[in-house]
């Protein structure tokens, strides 16, 4: 379980509007306040100032030019080049980050939230907490870890995959998406040579086991070079690894 205590390291009330975000996914009520909270805190962000001048560092992420923003230190530990970091009214970081394809805040941690301009715009000019406004509709994708582990689930895959020899590794996140209310997604992604006829074979019998288990609601997909995968090989611990047995 040596995964587990690293991604759950720290204190949430060691950052209030990271703990705020977390409770906004699952609650489409908090989404104002978080929004509300944003715009009055000050937030990080790599890049530099000089000669008065704001020198932000753009990252090339799932296929975009996006600007990193983070809540806290804590959060920006989570890029391996560990950049020089500047501290900005988030107000003024998100007026400047309308020039790239796309921000996110608290990359590569498990309240991982992406925005999109239109929703930037919103928070900018006050029209997202507008009585006409969708205060439910979230905007862009927010990827992480689950706040509960199906522990179950996954103790017994553990046991059953290594008789699965064609399964490298499997990991775990919970996904939201924009404009969807309902709760977040937990996701099981395999990293596996099948075919995708015998894949669909394979995802019909975890689903089977997850059922036995009460983890209906998991579901189960291949690992794949998209924004997901990225963040799963990128930054989290797979939870079951043919090559550590």
């Amino acid at each position: 379980m040596r995964f587990l205590s690293k991604l759950f390291a720290g204190s949430p009330a060691d950052d209030p509007l990271d703990a705020l975000l977390a409770d906004a996914v699952r609650a489409p009520e908090l989404r104002e306040a978080f929004y509300r909270r944003l715009l009055a805190a000050t937030l990080m962000v790599p890049g530099e100032q000089r000669d008065g001048e704001l020198l932000l560092r753009p990252y090339d992420l799932y296929g975009k030019r996006s600007i990193l923003l983070f809540t806290s230190r804590a959060p920006a530990s989570s890029l391996r080049d560990h950049p020089p970091l500047v501290e900005l009214p988030a107000r003024v970081l998100l007026e400047v980050s309308l020039g790239f394809d796309s921000v996110i805040l608290n990359y590569g941690n498990r309240n991982e939230k992406e925005f999109t301009p239109p929703e930037i715009r919103g928070i900018l000019d006050g029209s997202i907490f507008s009585s006409g406004a969708d205060a439910g509709a979230f905007g862009g994708i927010m990827v992480g870890q689950p706040r509960e582990y199906p522990v179950r689930l996954m103790n017994e895959l553990r046991s059953a995959l290594p008789s699965r020899p064609d399964v490298l590794r499997a990991y775990i996140a919970q996904v939201s998406t924009e404009g969807v209310t309902e709760e977040p997604k937990i996701v099981m992604a395999f990293e596996t040579g099948m075919s995708d006829d015998d894949f669909e074979l394979f995802r019909g019998r975890v689903g089977l086991l997850a059922g036995s288990v009460g983890a209906e609601g998991v579901h189960f997909v291949r690992l794949a070079a998209d924004g997901l995968g990225e963040y799963l090989r990128t930054e989290t611990k797979p939870f079951y690894d043919a090559d550590e047995l």
